[in-house]
């Protein structure tokens, strides 16, 4: 049966309707070409509602495009007919009619909506690594966007914001920065945000954001992919020393307010950065202090060279608290914890401690080093190139790493460094609480191990908000809150686990549509599937939720819980560990930058 749209259907009234396919070609051209509005005595509000609708539209396009579910020629052919129809704003700018080949409308998209930005704004930076399509360790050329230029760009643009550094409201931390008190009023807080991020079913990339904490934007400056990262033995270092080198330098630059003299390396700027060339010592828009360094634990001890929590004797970056007393949580009080804290100072010891400086002057010298040079892939070895024995001659033991430094950016290329060369080995026995002496802690600009700070997202939304919602699910499943109990005898427990899910889902579902209709300022994500894989069992209790799927679910499991705390074990005490969490909440909400003396109490 053929089946006709709507638009190919006999008109049912109104003898002037004339169908698409008998109006007079030209007119249907025109039509296509220039699409006019609706009407041509539009009012100034209306016509601000349909500028504000382009907007949307575009927003909605790309948020689409960027997150992989419309592909490039899919958006430039929806922006082009949405324009056709009368569409209005930046959606006109992302149009591109049909029949073009399909690279260029990738091409366009990029040109039209920014998203990749012109070759002059990208720094190229060489890291040690692999490809998948070399045997061999290479020099990958990784372009990044050092953080000095896109701030300058951002304030340049926006001169008001100069205006919000007089806000009195910022934590004391802030003005306690050693940059901040060099000159107070005129320095913009920062942050620096690492983590890693999934782009395709088995790859994962480490991206390093800005964050402008007096505008609020978020700057992208670099992207590693973890498959390209070195495989030497030391868990990626390689590959992120030249990144934490460059990072040091353009906050160093921040700090300064003007723009650097030379390259990252100390190289001079060259005629294939004519730009850079031009700019060098000229006042930046700005001067910026990194106040914050915030990322998940596992990001601190992969990627800035700490020791994990699994540690046996330096678990904690912050404190001096071993494996025994890190769950320990007697003596802990408002005031402060039972243990000492670790100063900044004593980072530079930890590294002088394990650091051994050693000059190769002649080509023996270097013969008997590259003799007894491996790479050390073992799990409980050095973690890269390491030394299988002494050499007493030059103070160096067995286990000893050589590590990266300014005469040797790549210890792959040791053979290859011009003599004579001051290169530099790690004692990996006398480590303590650092793996790495790590570039980007500079204590000139303010940045040290305690500029680190939890990450809420981390430490809360992926972790104690997902283990308390596991006891509690689980704790509510043991009572039979979802009635489960009831069905015909024939069901196994692993379909009444089943069958607890699914009622779940169905109870979650109505929360959410209640949620948004009574408290519609408050974004709701909503899980979209809880499967019993999700819940683990009773021996291995866990809830596998996102960030913002957490939040939501701990309001329901409140809502929830309240109804059916009496017949839940230890419900009581869960409501009230829920009420602590929405407490949290509300007040990282409503509370301003600085905390007054009533939300530090309501806080603590």
């Amino acid at each position: 049966m053929i089946r006709l749209r709507p638009w190919e259907l006999e008109p049912t009234g109104g003898d002037d309707f004339q169908p698409a396919s008998s109006r007079p070609a030209d007119s249907q051209t025109q039509a296509a070409e220039d699409p006019q509005p609706a009407s041509d005595h539009e009012g100034p509000d209306e016509t601000q509602a349909q500028n504000e609708a382009g907007h949307e539209l575009a927003e909605l396009l790309l948020q689409l495009h960027t997150s992989g579910r419309l592909s490039a020629k899919d958006t430039c052919l929806l922006s082009h007919w949405a324009t056709k129809a009368g569409a209005v704003g930046p959606a006109r700018s992302l149009a591109k009619g049909p029949g073009a080949p399909s690279g260029h409308y990738q091409r366009h998209l990029d040109r039209a909506a920014g998203l990749r930005g012109s070759s002059d704004e990208f720094y190229a930076l060489q890291i040690p690594g692999h490809t998948k399509h070399s045997v061999q360790r290479v020099s990958n050329l990784v372009r990044v966007v050092p953080p000095h230029e896109i701030l300058h760009k951002e304030h340049a643009e926006n001169p008001d914001l100069a205006a919000k550094l007089e806000d009195p409201d910022w934590p004391p931390h802030f003005a306690n920065h050693k940059i901040m008190k060099g000159s107070p009023g005129s320095v913009v807080p920062l942050a620096l945000y690492l983590d890693a991020a999934q782009y395709a079913t088995r790859g994962a990339v480490l991206l390093f954001v800005i964050c402008n904490l007096l505008s609020g934007a978020r700057h992208l400056c670099c992207v590693l992919k973890k498959k390209d990262m070195c495989r030497c033995g030391c868990r990626g270092w390689c590959s992120l020393r030249p990144v934490m080198e460059l990072l040091n330098w353009s906050f160093a630059a921040l700090a300064r307010g003007l723009f650097p003299l030379a390259r990252h390396d100390g190289t001079t700027w060259d005629q294939s950065e004519p730009h850079r060339l031009s700019l060098a010592g000229l006042p930046l828009a700005l001067k910026g202090a990194i106040v914050q360094i915030k990322g998940d634990w596992a990001e601190f001890s992969h990627s800035l060279g700490f020791p994990t929590w699994r540690d046996s004797e330096h678990p904690c970056i912050w404190c001096r608290c071993d494996k025994e007393t890190l769950y320990t949580f007697e003596g802990l009080d408002e005031p402060g914890l039972p243990w000492d804290p670790i100063e900044a100072a004593e980072y530079e010891i930890a590294c002088q401690r394990c650091e051994r400086h050693v000059v190769v002057t002649t080509e023996d010298q270097r013969a008997r080093i590259l003799a007894l040079l491996f790479y050390d892939k073992r799990a409980a070895g050095s973690h890269g190139r390491s030394l299988r024995k002494d050499i007493p001659e030059l103070l160096l033991k067995a286990g000893d790493r050589l590590e990266p430094n300014a005469a040797l950016p790549d210890v792959g290329k040791f053979e290859q460094i011009p003599l004579p060369a001051t290169v530099l080995f790690w004692r990996v026995s006398l480590e303590t609480t650092t793996r790495h002496r790590n570039p980007l802690f500079n204590v000139d600009i303010g940045i040290s191990p305690n500029t680190l700070q939890v990450d809420p997202l981390h430490c809360l939304y992926l972790g104690i908000f997902q283990v308390h919602a596991a006891r509690v699910v689980w704790a509510l499943i043991d009572a039979d809150a979802w009635q489960t109990g009831s069905l015909d005898g024939h069901w196994t427990e692993a379909e009444r686990l089943q069958m607890s899910c699914i009622r779940m889902q169905a109870d979650l579902h109505e929360w959410c549509k209640n949620r948004r209709r009574t408290h519609p300022e408050e974004s709701i994500t909503e899980v979209q599937e809880i499967t019993t894989k999700m819940i683990g069992g009773r021996e291995e209790q866990r809830f596998t939720l996102k960030g913002g799927e957490a939040k939501t679910f701990l309001l329901f499991l409140q809502d929830f819980l309240s109804k059916t705390s009496a017949k839940v074990k230890h419900g009581k005490h869960m409501l009230q560990a829920g009420a602590a969490f929405q407490q949290y909440m509300r007040l990282c909400k409503e509370a301003p930058r600085k905390f007054n003396d009533a939300q530090q109490k309501d806080w603590t």
